[in-house]
């Protein structure tokens, strides 16, 4: 590697918070699982991915809660069009990351 190269990756390194070492194999990595991304794009994604898993998460327990209710009044809380609502955005997200990360998928299985 030339002097150039050397503080290129250096430098990069120091930016993503890794150490050369670290860096070079969180690079070789990331050509073969995401070729075309950098490791702070993919990191970024993953950051994301466990943003919108949380979300999820956190909507089907608020679901789950809304549904039990329905079923010992037996009536539907007027909360749940605006729950539905939500896990209906996430999963949107969610499959906007999805298709960023592999194109072929277009946002599916």
């Amino acid at each position: 590697m030339t002097d150039e190269e050397l503080l290129y990756i250096e430098a990069a390194a120091t930016a993503a918070g890794l150490s050369v070492p670290s860096f070079l194999v969180a690079s070789a990595m990331t050509a073969r699982a995401a070729p075309g991304m950098s490791v702070a794009q993919r990191e970024g994604l993953a950051a994301e991915i466990l943003g919108v898993s949380r979300l999820l998460r956190r909507t089907a327990d608020n679901l789950n809660r809304l549904t039990r209710i329905a079923q010992s009044q037996d009536s539907l809380p007027h909360e749940v069009p605006a729950a539905a609502a939500a896990v209906r955005r996430y999963v949107e997200t969610f499959a906007g990351i999805v298709a960023e990360l592999d194109p072929r998928r277009n946002g599916t299985r």
